[in-house]
Protein backbone atom coordinates (compact mmCIF):
# COMPACT_ATOMS: atom_id res chain seq x y z
CA UNK A 1 0.00 0.00 0.00
CA UNK A 2 2.11 2.93 -1.13
CA UNK A 3 -0.66 5.14 -1.35
CA UNK A 4 -0.43 5.32 2.72
CA UNK A 5 3.28 7.03 2.17
CA UNK A 6 2.46 9.57 -0.14
CA UNK A 7 2.35 12.78 1.49
CA UNK A 8 -0.06 15.61 1.67
CA UNK A 9 0.87 18.26 -0.64
CA UNK A 10 3.03 15.61 -3.01
CA UNK A 11 2.52 16.26 -6.56
CA UNK A 12 1.77 12.65 -6.91
CA UNK A 13 -1.32 12.72 -4.56
CA UNK A 14 -3.97 13.92 -7.08
CA UNK A 15 -3.32 11.13 -9.72
CA UNK A 16 -2.74 8.43 -6.73
CA UNK A 17 -6.25 9.50 -5.78
CA UNK A 18 -7.50 9.04 -9.49
CA UNK A 19 -6.39 5.54 -9.54
CA UNK A 20 -7.49 4.75 -6.40
CA UNK A 21 -11.27 5.72 -7.52
CA UNK A 22 -10.99 4.24 -11.21
CA UNK A 23 -9.70 1.20 -9.62
CA UNK A 24 -12.42 0.89 -6.93
CA UNK A 25 -15.31 2.53 -9.48
CA UNK A 26 -14.13 -0.43 -12.02
CA UNK A 27 -15.79 -2.82 -9.29
CA UNK A 28 -19.35 -1.24 -9.89
CA UNK A 29 -20.07 -2.38 -13.51
CA UNK A 30 -18.57 -6.07 -12.75
CA UNK A 31 -20.77 -5.99 -9.14
CA UNK A 32 -23.76 -5.29 -11.13
CA UNK A 33 -22.99 -7.35 -14.44
CA UNK A 34 -22.92 -9.98 -11.83
CA UNK A 35 -26.12 -9.94 -10.84
CA UNK A 36 -27.74 -9.35 -14.46
CA UNK A 37 -25.94 -12.21 -15.62
CA UNK A 38 -28.76 -14.12 -13.56
CA UNK A 39 -29.17 -17.81 -12.80
CA UNK A 40 -27.24 -20.89 -14.34
CA UNK A 41 -28.80 -20.30 -17.68
CA UNK A 42 -27.80 -16.84 -17.98
CA UNK A 43 -29.27 -13.61 -19.13
CA UNK A 44 -31.20 -13.45 -23.20
CA UNK A 45 -32.12 -10.75 -25.38
CA UNK A 46 -31.55 -7.17 -23.93
CA UNK A 47 -30.37 -8.18 -20.77
CA UNK A 48 -27.07 -9.56 -22.75
CA UNK A 49 -26.59 -6.52 -23.97
CA UNK A 50 -26.66 -4.64 -21.35
CA UNK A 51 -24.30 -7.10 -19.22
CA UNK A 52 -21.58 -7.10 -22.07
CA UNK A 53 -21.58 -2.96 -21.96
CA UNK A 54 -21.52 -3.19 -17.81
CA UNK A 55 -18.16 -5.15 -18.66
CA UNK A 56 -16.83 -2.93 -21.13
CA UNK A 57 -17.41 0.15 -18.73
CA UNK A 58 -15.55 -2.15 -16.26
CA UNK A 59 -12.79 -3.32 -18.56
CA UNK A 60 -12.30 0.62 -19.52
CA UNK A 61 -11.97 1.75 -16.07
CA UNK A 62 -9.99 -0.83 -15.25
CA UNK A 63 -7.43 0.39 -18.30
CA UNK A 64 -7.55 4.32 -17.22
CA UNK A 65 -7.07 3.20 -13.11
CA UNK A 66 -3.91 1.30 -14.91
CA UNK A 67 -2.52 4.09 -16.95
CA UNK A 68 -2.37 6.18 -13.68
CA UNK A 69 -1.13 3.08 -11.76
CA UNK A 70 1.78 3.43 -14.62
CA UNK A 71 1.99 7.10 -14.55
CA UNK A 72 2.37 6.85 -10.53
CA UNK A 73 5.25 4.31 -10.77
CA UNK A 74 7.12 5.96 -13.82
CA UNK A 75 6.75 9.16 -14.14
CA UNK A 76 6.10 9.75 -10.21
CA UNK A 77 8.47 7.26 -8.94
CA UNK A 78 5.62 6.24 -6.10
CA UNK A 79 7.01 2.51 -5.00
CA UNK A 80 10.25 2.32 -6.81
CA UNK A 81 12.85 1.82 -4.22
CA UNK A 82 16.68 3.99 -5.20
CA UNK A 83 19.36 1.94 -6.43
CA UNK A 84 21.30 1.04 -3.62
CA UNK A 85 18.65 1.68 -0.54
CA UNK A 86 17.49 -1.26 1.32
CA UNK A 87 14.24 -2.64 0.24
CA UNK A 88 10.91 -1.56 1.27
CA UNK A 89 9.12 -3.32 4.05
CA UNK A 90 5.73 -3.96 4.51
CA UNK A 91 3.97 -4.13 7.60
CA UNK A 92 4.07 -7.52 8.50
CA UNK A 93 7.58 -7.60 8.25
CA UNK A 94 8.35 -9.31 4.75
CA UNK A 95 10.09 -7.40 2.39
CA UNK A 96 8.27 -6.31 -0.91
CA UNK A 97 9.64 -5.75 -4.00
Amino acid sequence: MDYAAVEEGDPSLDTANRHMLLMLGALIPYFLGMFMRGGQGGPQGWPALGVLLLDGAGLLLLAAGGWYGGHLVFHHGVGVEARGAEPLRAASGRTTV
